[in-house]
């Protein structure tokens, strides 16, 4: 059901220094929200703002969210949660980000969630908004969600402080280059398997010397035997990447959709949902995305998106001996090995690099298993500077920031 514009409540909010700006159009994840700034006097700000559903097809939390309030005239924790965080960022956006929102803003913005939620206003307290925040102790879900997004940011301030000092002392001491040569070379002499927490204290230890001499498989060889190293290596290299698993499933939905408004020619691969050989609904999701950008043509040989899906991953049933798959292997770039006794129901995922085969530690099961795997092989490209298969070139760019990986 589609929500017209008329059946969404404005929201009255004022807000103490807020940026002299006549309009402000702000795209919060899921909401777009229009503002008109008048100056009083007292040059106290007050906002006119309404939220609204932008018909934008990667719109979704926030359709959500006014979908089961409508429905249920209420809202349980999860969507409570997408609510205050989307508000939050709504209002640090009009500060300083070094500055904590005043506590009058902070009040102003929870009597509007109240007043654009009636049926979340509290009716055995005062003001029917504490629960989001109290003037009197500075409590509530607003100042939780300010106070985790600070504490983050301070974190990755001192992480990159700590970072830069790091690199001043490499530079400075031949002493300590020394240091990290015997460490590195004590490192490839390690087992991956009963030594992984040494592994990875001189994996810290040793990264910015390595980044700087080139870190490659011959070099480097612990980085495929050794639980979690790549995502170690992936994580200082990127302080602020996200995982996949956090972030991809939220688009799965609007990635079939676009394929197909987008494609006229479609993929049965990709179509076919039913029976033991059919590809999970995650799976096909990604073969969409290498549909909607094919690898691009070169000379006679035109490698098609059906053809390039090998490049990203292969499956093997669960009888056949493992090593069966490097006879099939058409190039050194890292691709999946995905094992089971049927494309739907695969048990394990192997990372194949190079004349390794690794398996990727089954954390969970399933889909959030699969995307664990494509997120360990997008990250060995960046850990052992590998250059994408050109023809997922454009696949790989696009997962990883749409994904926010890097």
């Amino acid at each position: 059901m589609e929500i017209a514009d008329t059946d969404i409540p404005s929201i009255q909010m004022g807000a103490r220094s807020v940026p002299k700006t006549p309009t402000i159009v702000r795209r919060i994840e899921d909401f777009e929200i229009e503002s008109d700034f008048e100056n009083s006097k007292k040059r106290a700000v007050t906002s006119q703002s309404r939220i609204m559903i932008s018909p934008d097809v990667r719109v979704s939390e926030g359709k959500e969210i006014i979908r089961y309030y409508k429905k249920n005239n209420c809202l349980n924790d999860t969507y409570r949660k997408k609510l205050v965080n989307i508000s939050v960022d709504y209002l640090i956006g009009f500060f300083d980000r070094n500055s904590m929102p005043s506590t009058y803003s902070r009040e102003e913005l929870a009597r509007s969630i109240v007043v654009v939620f009636p049926k979340l206003k509290d009716p055995d307290s005062p003001k029917g908004y504490e629960a989001f925040y109290e003037p009197a102790t500075q409590k509530g879900f607003i100042t939780t969600r300010l106070r985790t997004i600070f504490r983050k940011k301070n974190a990755d301030v001192e992480s990159r402080r700590n970072t830069g000092r790091q690199s001043d002392e490499f530079e400075k001491s031949s002493q300590h280059v020394d240091e990290q040569e015997n460490l590195v070379e004590t490192m490839k002499y390690k087992d991956g398997s009963n030594d992984a927490a040494e592994i990875h204290e001189i994996t810290k230890k040793t990264f910015w010397y390595r980044r700087k001499t080139g870190c490659d498989y011959n070099k480097y060889p612990r980085f495929f035997d050794t639980k979690g190293l790549i995502s170690l290596e992936f994580k200082l290299m990127y302080p602020d990447a996200k995982k996949l698993s956090d972030t991809f499933p939220i688009y799965i939905n609007k990635i079939f959709e676009v394929y197909h408004h987008t494609l006229h020619s479609k993929s049965e691969e990709i179509t076919n949902d039913m029976g033991d050989n059919a590809w999970s609904k995650l799976v096909r999701a990604f073969f969409c995305i290498l549909h909607i950008l094919p690898p691009a043509v070169r000379g006679r040989n035109r490698e098609t998106a059906i053809s390039a899906q090998r490049h990203f991953i292969q499956f093997q049933k669960s009888e056949v001996p493992l090593a069966e798959v490097m006879k099939t292997k058409t190039s050194e770039h890292p691709f999946l090995l995905a094992v089971g006794q049927s494309k739907r129901y695969c048990e394990k995922y192997y990372l194949v690099c190079y004349d390794n085969i690794i398996p990727i530690s089954n954390v969970t099961y399933g889909e959030q298993n699969f995307l664990t795997a494509v997120d360990i092989l997008i990250k060995t490209h960046f850990v052992s500077n590998i250059e994408y298969n050109m023809n997922l070139r454009t696949f790989f760019d696009f997962i990883s920031r749409l994904s926010s990986m890097r």
